[in-house]
Parts: C-alpha cells; sequence; structure tokens
C-alpha cells in the first residue's frame, strides 16, 4: 500500500511467512500522522483475507480502500492497495554503484534487510544435526539470545526465531558474526590482506559467515571438500597457498576411518594429516569446539604443533571483538584489486581427475549473484556442499534479493555416489538407490516449505524410487505422485535439475510431479 501524501509505502513482508505485517520502507518519512494511519491499515487488512472469500479479490481491494478514504482520520492521504512489488525492499540495495563487489554487496543486504530472517537450521530440539552437533553454539557465543516462537518476533528481547521447523537468524545478526569474524581473521599473527582461508564443513551458519567474513576482510576464500583425500587436499591448500583453515572438528583431528568411503564415519581427510606437508598453512579455526577443546584433541599431533589453533566461538564474542583494535578497509575497498581482485579459488571435486583450479575475481562473482529474483515468498534449502559453486552463488543471491535460507543436513558420502556417476561417460540410471537418505533430506525440506530448489539428477533419482514405492503401495498414480510432491512443502513454485545429464525418463518425471512449478535444466550436457 501507498500514501500519496506521505511518500509512505506499507509492503508486506514477503520474508515472512505471508502472515499480514506492513512496515515503513523510509523510517524518515513515517510521520505520526502516517503512524497512525499505519495502525488503521493493520486493522483492517486482518478483515481483507474473510473479504476476499466473501466478495473476490477485485471486490475486496475496492472495499478496503474505501474504508480507509472514510475511516482514516487525514482523509487528505490517498491510500492505494497494491499487490507485494519485491522491488520495492530491494530499491534499497543499489546496484549500480561506482564499485560493485560482493563485499559491498553483502553488507548493503545486512543494512537493508536488517530485521528479517536470513539463515536459518533445522531445529535440533527434535532432530539431530550432522553427527549430533550443536547448530546453535555459534548464534550463543555471539551473546544472541534463546529461541522464541514467530509470534514474539517484534519483542526486542527475541534473538533467535523459530518458524518452519528451523531456528533463524536476521540480517543484522549474520552482519555482526560476518564482520566479527572478519576483523579476528584479519587480526591472526602472520595474515594478510589478500591471503587464503579455506572453509571445510557441513552447510551451516558457521560455513556462510566464514565466506561473507572473507570477502569483507579482503581474504581469498576456497571452499575444501568434505568428500576429498589427504593428498588431494594437501594439493590444494599448497596450490592455493592457503595460510588459515576454518574446519569442524572432526576434520582437524581425523584420518580416514577406514576403506569404506561409504560409511559416515569414514572422514575422508583431515588437518593432522596433510599439515606436514602444507608449510602455507600457519593457522587452524574449530567451527565447533572451544580453543581449549582443539588444543587439547591435538596435543598428540606431531604435524600440528606449529600450527596455531584458534575457536571461532571466540571470534564471534563480543567481549573478545571489543577488544580489536584492528579497523578494516570500507567493503568498496575489498578486495586488493579492486572488482579485478580475487575473492574465491574454486576446484573441481576430482571426480574427471586431478582438481582444477578456477581464480573467480570480485566483478565475476557479483555478476553471478547481482539479479534480482521475484519468487513469493523468498525461500531456498541449502543442502549441495558449500565447496560447490552452486549453492554458494544460489546463498548470496537470495540474501541479495532479501530472501532466507535453511539449511538442510544431506552427508558427505551420499555426495560420493553423486561424484562417482559422473566420472564415466554414462551417467548411473541408478533410480531409487538413493531413496533412504533422499527422504531423510525431504523431511527438513517439507519443514522448511520453500519456494525454490535445485536438485541434481541423484536427488531426482531418489524422489523417482520414492514414487515408484508409493505407486506400488497405493496402487495409484496420482495419488503416488502427490505423496512425493508433497515433500516440497506447498509454497514450492521453481526448480532446478543440473549438476550432471538427467535422464529423460526423470526429466518427464520431475514435470508430472510439480506441473505449476517453473522448471529449469542447468546442465548443458546431452544424455548419452
Amino acid at each position: 500500500m501507498y500514501c500519496s501524501l506521505s511518500g509512505e509505502m506499507l509492503e508486506k513482508d514477503v520474508n515472512d511467512t505471508g502472515r499480514p505485517r506492513y512496515h515503513c520502507l523510509d523510517n524518515a518519512i513515517a510521520t505520526d500522522r502516517s503512524v497512525e494511519s499505519m495502525r488503521l491499515v493493520r486493522t483492517l487488512w486482518g478483515l481483507h483475507a474473510m473479504l476476499e472469500r466473501v466478495a473476490g479479490s477485485g471486490a475486496a481491494v475496492r472495499m478496503l480502500e474505501h474504508s480507509l478514504r472514510l475511516l482514516d482520520p487525514y482523509r487528505d492521504c490517498a491510500w492505494v492497495v497494491e499487490k507485494a512489488h519485491f522491488w520495492h525492499l530491494r530499491e534499497s540495495i543499489d546496484r549500480e554503484t561506482d564499485v560493485n563487489t560482493p563485499a559491498s554487496f553483502i553488507s548493503r543486504a545486512f543494512t537493508a534487510f536488517a530485521n528479517r530472517l536470513a539463515l536459518g537450521m533445522p531445529d535440533t530440539t527434535t532432530s539431530a544435526w550432522a553427527s549430533g552437533s550443536d547448530a546453535f553454539a555459534l548464534a550463543r557465543a555471539a551473546g544472541f539470545g534463546g529461541i522464541a516462537s514467530a509470534g514474539a518476533r517484534d519483542s526486542a528481547a527475541v534473538e533467535l526465531v523459530h518458524i518452519d521447523g528451523y531456528v533463524w537468524l536476521t540480517y543484522r545478526q549474520v552482519g555482526q558474526l560476518a564482520h566479527r569474524i572478519a576483523r579476528a581473521l584479519r587480526a591472526l599473527p602472520g595474515v594478510q590482506r589478500g591471503d587464503t582461508v579455506g572453509i571445510s564443513g557441513p552447510n551451516s551458519f558457521e560455513w556462510a559467515c566464514v565466506d561473507f567474513a572473507c570477502m569483507l576482510a579482503g581474504l581469498t576464500s576456497v571452499g575444501l571438500h568434505t568428500t576429498n583425500n589427504n593428498p588431494t587436499t594437501a594439493a590444494i591448500v599448497n596450490n592455493a597457498s592457503i595460510a588459515v583453515i576454518v574446519a569442524v572438528h572432526d576434520r582437524i583431528v581425523s584420518g580416514t576411518a577406514g576403506d569404506d568411503e561409504e560409511s559416515e564415519s569414514a572422514v575422508r581427510w583431515s588437518v593432522a594429516g596433510i599439515a606436514d606437508q602444507c608449510p602455507s598453512l600457519l593457522h587452524v579455526v574449530a567451527m565447533d569446539v572451544s580453543t581449549d577443546m582443539a588444543r587439547r584433541s591435538t596435543a598428540n599431533s606431531p604435524a600440528l604443533q606449529r600450527i596455531e589453533l584458534h575457536s571461532l566461538w571466540d571470534m564471534v564474542d563480543p567481549m573478545l571483538d571489543a577488544a580489536r583494535t584492528l579497523q578494516l578497509e570500507p567493503p568498496e575497498e575489498q578486495p586488493v584489486g579492486g572488482t579485478d581482485g580475487v575473492v574465491s579459488l574454486l576446484y573441481t571435486s576430482g571426480s574427471s581427475g586431478a582438481p582444477k583450479g578456477v581464480i573467480c575475481v570480485a566483478q565475476s562473482f557479483y555478476n553471478d549473484i547481482k539479479q534480482r529474483t521475484f519468487i513469493e515468498p523468498h525461500v531456498t534449502v541449502s543442502y549441495i556442499p558449500l565447496s560447490h559453486s552452486s549453492d554458494r552463488m544460489k546463498l548470496w543471491e537470495f540474501l541479495g534479493n532479501g530472501g532466507r535460507v535453511g539449511f538442510a543436513y544431506f552427508g558427505a558420502s551420499h555426495w560420493l555416489a553423486h561424484e562417482r556417476s559422473k566420472k564415466s561417460d554414462m551417467v548411473v540410471q541408478a533410480f531409487g538407490a538413493s531413496s533412504a537418505p533422499v527422504r531423510a533430506l525431504f523431511e527438513q525440506v517439507c519443514a522448511l516449505r520453500p519456494t525454490a530448489m535445485s536438485c541434481p539428477p541423484n536427488i531426482w533419482n531418489g524422489l523417482y524410487g520414492l514414487y515408484l514405492d508409493a505407486r506400488e503401495r497405493l496402487h495409484n498414480d496420482t495419488l503416488a505422485l502427490a505423496s512425493v510432491a508433497a515433500l516440497f512443502g506447498d509454497r514450492i513454485k521453481f526448480v532446478v535439475t543440473g549438476g550432471a545429464p538427467t535422464a529423460p525418463a526423470i526429466m518427464t518425471f520431475i514435470k508430472q510431479l510439480l506441473p505449476n512449478c517453473s522448471f529449469s535444466n542447468s546442465c548443458t550436457c546431452v544424455w548419452p
């Protein structure tokens, strides 16, 4: 809604679940008069859904406008009821500034959408995350409070919001975490602007915030695949001259557990296993344990004795952050070299030989994430490892558009099957082979109810297996399709396949499964 007199735009918060809530997009214009009118609008809008059911959409809008003209104490206000236009909420992120870098872009998003939900993790009070690790330890270390329901979201005491089976950080909180980590990384002895930082672990608050921090600190980030082995990871660390690795505790202290690559406990590489081969590595930061625990657990590892160990929890501690005197360069000045400066190194998974590296400069990274997107509401799920480019670019793109991203856990061993399927000329048609892990993944997806989701072929194959099982059980094709479609929740509007060729039969299945969704195939390779 727009008030022509005050210039005030009242818009539904599309980042929310759709619960009517209106706010002024320009606080400088929000006079007492417009605030009083806003209260009236909120009251009347509560009747809109009922009017729409009784009289239809057009009549409901006309009745609402007429009521505003009659009841508004400032009748010279000309209220106009409009459908939510997402670009209204995104105009505050100027995409045509003199300097456009990932650091300046995400910094503007943290400010423009400060009070909106940004990143979410499954509620581990009802479901385990990864190997039972505490998904919210980082938030608590940062001084954020307890978990509250969405109904209490407007309360100043609320720190973390529980909604859709997930617990959420706001843009302001993510920005605070990223800036604290950025300052802490740059304050490490021997670390200079332009140095390289490796990141390894499941998709999480920690992974995302470290990635944002690297951009804000002028450091080059490198995603280290959890499916790599020691020789492959050592080669990447040396090739990229990585100075700092930020990783989960298991990635620091454990070696390969055995020859069973399918076992969830078979950790593929560890810092302890590569440290003596990587002279550039100076610091290791544990994502999920304290500094004391990291040091105790590595006390008997000779290779780690020369490396300084830290905890991400200490980096986000508000007291420790306040004591840091380092001042970072403005986001517009990151990275070194401006738009031609290197912001990230992307390495292939090694599925077709030795990993190959790609240099990503600020301008090309920004070009990939700057596009406006228009989905209502703007919610997606991230489960494809962030060390790959696809989900990482999606994370940046959604946050640049004021949306929210919920992380879902999908074990590293499941990705090994996907990577192996790309090693030969023929992609394995393992329809149904991965149905069990896919069902577990979609329990999280269904809770989140995304509006957009990307799936590589092995996920679609798993869903196809669930469909075949349901069809055999229900003896009805329509009901079988409906049971699988329900796993996406009731808001899905856009789906993507890619990463490898998708079988023609699966392509047909996807279109039958979600006939009302926009569908895209991002893989240009032809099915053999």
